[in-house]
């Protein structure tokens, strides 16, 4: 016998939750989401987090299949592989026409249209100007998700958005801003499973610096904090950071800004279309954020 997820996955679906509304409500890592998804164990003290968190009972959590079962499955699987266009099922399974624009894709979109951010398409092409020209009477109308539906649609790789926070300050001396920078990556899966699935991940760069007010120039640039959050993945998918690398920040010479990169490595775990018990991995997928913080 072996332990199947298949009764949570119902459950959230019938209650129209995301695995990462269950993962925020429930204080649950990504990787216990993750592990989930891949039909391993979890602890006891997991299982009650969820059941409490969706006060429902155990059986509307986890159940037992026979390992026969599992190996007609698999059986099934290969099959499928060969006889089936996966197109089909990936549209049964994710039927959202529109992308849901996340809170994180709209405070990076209002940085862009205050002019404190950049739009690329997939050739790391700058095509700020032409975007904004674009989706002015979109963004004026307050409906991002169109916005996010014709960037999916047009190519577009990422958007950047700028906060930098200066304190007031009456007299000349050694300041500390606070900065917010965010990357916004739009990702497509490209061949089976679920060939021409999207979704998107926001990285995001705080933290703060010191910064000399007498000579306008950086004096210190301590690592920042990084955040990763996933969105617009569906009901039956989750999103795990696998690796997230951060370069040393480099002062430029004129010391009027500083710069550094972070690279996320993530993987999606998925269902096998058309069969159940059996989940599966897309990826992995790896994203260069280029963040410069200027004075």
């Amino acid at each position: 016998m072996y332990i199947s997820y298949k009764p949570l996955w119902h459950t959230l679906i019938e209650r129209n939750m995301r695995k990462e509304d269950l993962r925020l409500a429930a204080g649950l890592t990504t990787n216990m989401i993750a592990n989930m998804g891949k039909g391993k164990h979890i602890s006891m003290e997991t299982l009650t987090k969820i059941c409490e968190t969706l006060n429902c009972d155990i059986s509307d959590v986890i159940e037992l299949v026979a390992k026969m079962k599992k190996l007609f499955a698999m059986f099934l699987t290969l099959c499928l592989i060969f006889s089936f266009s996966t197109t089909a099922f990936a549209s049964s399974v994710d039927e959202r026409e529109v992308p849901v624009a996340s809170a994180d894709f709209k405070r990076v979109c209002d940085q862009v249209f205050e002019g404190k951010g950049e739009v690329y398409n997939a050739n790391g092409i700058d095509i700020t100007n032409s975007f904004l020209t674009r989706y002015n009477a979109i963004y004026q109308s307050g409906n991002y998700d169109a916005i996010l539906s014709g960037c999916f649609k047009e190519g577009i790789s990422q958007l950047t958005g700028h906060k930098n926070i200066v304190p007031d300050v009456t007299t000349r001396t050694v300041l500390h801003p606070q900065y917010e920078e965010s990357v916004v990556h739009l990702v497509k899966q490209n061949g089976f499973p679920y060939d021409g699935k999207s979704w998107y991940l926001v990285v995001t760069a705080t933290g703060s610096y010191g910064y000399q007010d007498s000579t306008n120039e950086i004096i210190d640039f301590p690592s920042p904090t990084i955040n990763v959050s996933f969105s617009d993945l569906g009901a039956l998918f989750s999103g795990s950071l696998d690796s997230i690398r951060t370069t040393k920040p480099a002062i430029n010479s004129n010391k009027t800004s500083a710069s550094f990169t972070v690279t996320t490595t993530h993987t999606v775990s998925c269902p096998i279309p058309g069969v159940d018990y059996v989940t599966g991995t897309l990826g992995p997928f790896t994203n260069v954020s280029n963040f410069t913080i200027e004075v």
